[in-house]
């Protein structure tokens, strides 16, 4: 049971933000996992992984990292 329908809502808003921005990185991590990663991880470990993306790290150290942060 929900207490707060706002923060339920909002929680659910940030987990579909967080799944957009998986969705830029779908090259590497399986889209499948997609909505589990982005309810499990935290904005800051979704920009984390774009960075370290951007950045050139290896794609299967980035899986390995977004497996051991989901």
């Amino acid at each position: 049971m929900v207490d707060n329908p706002r923060a339920a809502g909002s929680d659910s808003q940030a987990v579909h933000r967080r799944a957009e921005h998986l969705d830029a990185l779908d090259a590497i991590l399986p889209f499948d996992r997609r909505d589990q990663l982005a309810a499990l991880l935290t904005d800051d470990d979704v920009a984390t992984l774009k960075h370290l993306a951007q950045e050139g790290m290896g794609e299967n150290t980035l899986r390995a990292l977004a497996s051991d942060l989901g």
